[in-house]
């Protein structure tokens, strides 16, 4: 399938089409079907997944940072975790996994869940975004060290 169809479909009614997550941090949540994606089946990161919820006895009020949110599932997860007096910093700079992370928030009324369409690093200035297959897709990163 090309990229602009995939683009299309993503970005079409049945992409958006409304599921639930199956399982892992986020499960229950409000989420969209986006065809080729594992994280409404619960089976994206599944090992991380299932030990986050160990980290903490009780998320409830926690204030918490996703750095590199992409669509949000641990953003979303953990949203409903920390609720109703917690916060969630989410944080991602390549415009289609924000407008994506920005529909899930807003799918499961986390109010409490901030998200920044930028960068987080430990240094200042500009770098440029990789994006791999060109703009339309959501695989990105800043240059590896010592990459330029």
């Amino acid at each position: 399938m090309s990229n602009s169809l995939l683009t299309l479909i993503a970005n079409s009614f049945i992409g958006r089409f409304l599921v639930r997550v199956k399982s892992g941090v986020a499960k229950g949540a409000r989420w969209s079907l986006y065809l080729w994606t594992s994280y409404w089946r619960g089976t994206h990161e599944a090992e991380e997944q299932e030990q986050m919820p160990r980290l903490f006895e009780n998320w409830k009020g926690l204030h918490v940072w996703d750095l590199g949110s992409h669509y949000g599932i641990y953003a979303v997860g953990l949203g409903l975790r920390i609720a109703p007096t917690g916060s969630a910093a989410a944080f991602e700079p390549n415009p289609l996994s924000f407008s994506r992370l920005k529909l899930h928030v807003a799918r499961n009324k986390l109010d409490h869940v901030y998200i920044f369409p930028c960068v987080v690093s430990d240094s200042h200035g500009q770098q440029r975004m990789f994006y791999y297959e060109g703009m339309e897709t959501t695989s990105s990163h800043l240059a590896y060290e010592n990459k330029t």
